[in-house]
């Protein structure tokens, strides 16, 4: 039994960083084609704006030191997740990049960096919901024309 859970641990180590980055890839392509100006409905003002190389870059940085301890050690270090938009002339998303140590995971944790307009779990959802509706509604047709016949 320690063997397998030995094994479970260590296969959810090695997947969550891959997983990591599936989710914040989701996250930020749901912007894409869309206006700066939503993001900022939705996230707040950026912490800055550059022209680097004729691109027109906009930047979300969430940085934290944190420190723990106790009477007997102190530890501690700075966590942090950059956000970095590229816009048009018309200013829509055009390309992203991310960094840090701190990123969101999952969506339950993150889902406050996906495009509510283009949320793809949501659709996933709402797809699966009224599939479930249609499948009901056909069965209890098929009842009512058995029972027709």
């Amino acid at each position: 039994m320690k063997k397998v859970s030995l094994i479970f641990s260590l296969f959810i180590l090695i997947s969550l960083p891959a997983y990591s980055g599936e989710f914040m890839n989701k996250a930020l392509n749901s912007w894409l084609g869309y206006s700066i100006d939503d993001v900022i409905a939705i996230w707040g003002y950026p912490k800055s704006e550059k022209q680097i190389a004729g691109r027109n870059l906009i930047y979300w940085t969430n940085n934290q030191y944190q420190v723990s301890g106790n009477q007997y050690y102190v530890s501690g270090g700075e966590t942090f997740c950059n956000k970095i938009f590229e816009v048009d002339k018309k200013n829509k998303i055009i390309s992203w990049q991310y960094e840090g140590n701190s990123c969101p995971n999952f969506y339950f944790t993150g889902k406050d960096l996906v495009n509510p307009q283009n949320d793809e779990w949501k659709i996933n959802k709402q797809v699966k919901k009224e599939a479930r509706a249609e499948r009901k509604r056909l069965k209890q047709e098929a009842k009512l024309n058995k029972k027709q016949l």
